[in-house]
């Protein structure tokens, strides 16, 4: 006759797969971290290259926008 230790079998099975879980979040985390981080990059980058292009016009777009909000409130 076979003693079947059921309390024992879920340990060992829970200390093989959590660990596992773990990794699996912590990379999907840091991969969604690090793809955020770039593309934040990436606009910024692209900002100020619009700014560098368009001068004196992207300040003067500012100034009206400006106005506007000032005449709304």
């Amino acid at each position: 006759m076979k003693i079947i230790n059921k309390k024992g079998t879920t340990i060992v099975e829970a200390s093989l797969i959590f660990p596992v879980v773990i990794i699996a979040v912590m990379s999907i985390i840091y991969i969604s971290v690090s793809m955020y981080e770039k593309i934040e990059n990436q606009c910024n980058d692209h900002l100020i290259e619009r700014e560098n292009q368009q001068g004196d016009e992207v300040d003067f777009v500012r100034k009206i926008d400006l106005t506007k909000m000032e005449e709304d409130n």
